[in-house]
Protein backbone atom coordinates (compact mmCIF):
# COMPACT_ATOMS: atom_id res chain seq x y z
CA UNK A 1 0.00 0.00 0.00
CA UNK A 2 0.82 3.59 -0.62
CA UNK A 3 0.40 6.89 0.37
CA UNK A 4 -0.83 9.61 -2.15
CA UNK A 5 2.62 10.96 -2.23
CA UNK A 6 3.83 7.54 -2.78
CA UNK A 7 5.31 6.90 0.59
CA UNK A 8 4.63 2.67 1.92
CA UNK A 9 2.46 2.53 4.72
CA UNK A 10 3.62 -0.15 7.10
CA UNK A 11 1.56 -3.05 7.39
CA UNK A 12 1.69 -2.75 11.01
CA UNK A 13 -1.42 -0.58 10.99
CA UNK A 14 -4.55 -1.78 12.71
CA UNK A 15 -7.64 -1.94 10.77
CA UNK A 16 -11.45 -3.08 11.88
CA UNK A 17 -11.63 -6.59 11.01
CA UNK A 18 -14.26 -7.74 9.19
CA UNK A 19 -16.71 -10.47 10.28
CA UNK A 20 -15.39 -13.00 7.31
CA UNK A 21 -11.66 -12.12 9.10
CA UNK A 22 -12.80 -13.03 12.41
CA UNK A 23 -14.72 -15.93 11.53
CA UNK A 24 -11.19 -16.88 9.22
CA UNK A 25 -9.34 -16.83 12.54
CA UNK A 26 -11.13 -18.59 14.55
CA UNK A 27 -11.79 -21.20 11.61
CA UNK A 28 -7.88 -21.74 11.48
CA UNK A 29 -8.01 -22.03 14.85
CA UNK A 30 -10.73 -24.99 14.90
CA UNK A 31 -9.37 -27.07 11.83
CA UNK A 32 -5.13 -26.50 13.35
CA UNK A 33 -6.54 -28.28 16.89
CA UNK A 34 -8.53 -31.01 14.99
CA UNK A 35 -5.32 -31.48 12.65
CA UNK A 36 -3.21 -31.94 16.12
CA UNK A 37 -5.71 -34.44 16.95
CA UNK A 38 -5.48 -36.20 14.07
CA UNK A 39 -1.71 -36.24 13.51
CA UNK A 40 -1.34 -37.61 16.92
CA UNK A 41 -3.85 -40.35 16.69
CA UNK A 42 -2.13 -41.62 13.41
CA UNK A 43 1.38 -40.89 14.07
CA UNK A 44 1.56 -41.18 17.51
CA UNK A 45 3.60 -37.78 17.03
CA UNK A 46 2.73 -34.23 18.01
CA UNK A 47 1.94 -31.97 14.95
CA UNK A 48 4.45 -28.84 15.03
CA UNK A 49 4.97 -25.84 12.45
CA UNK A 50 7.89 -25.71 10.23
CA UNK A 51 10.42 -22.65 11.61
CA UNK A 52 9.50 -20.93 8.46
CA UNK A 53 5.98 -20.81 9.91
CA UNK A 54 7.20 -19.00 13.20
CA UNK A 55 7.04 -15.61 12.03
CA UNK A 56 3.10 -16.21 10.43
CA UNK A 57 2.06 -18.46 13.77
CA UNK A 58 2.62 -15.38 16.02
CA UNK A 59 1.17 -12.99 14.23
CA UNK A 60 -1.60 -15.57 13.69
CA UNK A 61 -1.44 -16.22 17.57
CA UNK A 62 -1.42 -12.78 18.04
CA UNK A 63 -4.77 -11.46 15.95
CA UNK A 64 -7.08 -14.31 17.29
CA UNK A 65 -5.96 -13.13 20.67
CA UNK A 66 -6.82 -10.03 20.31
CA UNK A 67 -10.25 -10.78 19.01
CA UNK A 68 -10.76 -13.37 21.95
CA UNK A 69 -10.26 -10.15 24.03
CA UNK A 70 -13.00 -8.19 22.04
CA UNK A 71 -10.81 -6.02 19.99
CA UNK A 72 -11.50 -6.82 16.50
CA UNK A 73 -8.88 -5.17 14.29
CA UNK A 74 -5.72 -6.60 12.53
CA UNK A 75 -3.06 -5.54 10.29
CA UNK A 76 -2.22 -6.79 6.96
CA UNK A 77 0.45 -8.86 7.56
CA UNK A 78 -1.58 -10.65 10.50
CA UNK A 79 -4.28 -11.43 7.77
CA UNK A 80 -1.57 -12.36 5.21
CA UNK A 81 -0.60 -14.89 8.08
CA UNK A 82 -3.91 -16.27 8.72
CA UNK A 83 -3.60 -17.23 5.16
CA UNK A 84 -0.75 -18.71 5.31
CA UNK A 85 -1.45 -20.67 8.31
CA UNK A 86 -4.38 -21.64 6.55
CA UNK A 87 -2.87 -22.95 3.51
CA UNK A 88 -0.18 -24.95 5.49
CA UNK A 89 -2.91 -26.55 7.96
CA UNK A 90 -4.76 -27.72 4.63
CA UNK A 91 -1.56 -29.07 3.26
CA UNK A 92 -1.21 -30.97 6.41
CA UNK A 93 -4.01 -32.50 6.57
CA UNK A 94 -4.42 -33.23 2.95
CA UNK A 95 -0.75 -34.83 3.07
CA UNK A 96 -2.23 -37.21 6.19
CA UNK A 97 -4.76 -38.45 3.80
CA UNK A 98 -2.52 -39.36 1.16
CA UNK A 99 -4.64 -36.19 -1.38
CA UNK A 100 -2.84 -34.43 -3.25
CA UNK A 101 -2.47 -30.39 -2.17
CA UNK A 102 -4.69 -28.04 -3.26
CA UNK A 103 -4.81 -24.04 -3.16
CA UNK A 104 -6.87 -22.50 -1.53
CA UNK A 105 -8.59 -19.37 -3.31
CA UNK A 106 -8.86 -15.80 -1.39
CA UNK A 107 -11.28 -13.41 -2.23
Amino acid sequence: MTRRNGKQIHLNRLVPSLPGHVDLAKAVEERFILLCNIHLGMTGVQLTFPKSLDRDVMRWREMVGRHRRGDFRHTDAELLSVQTVAQWTVDEHRKLRKQPSEKLEWR
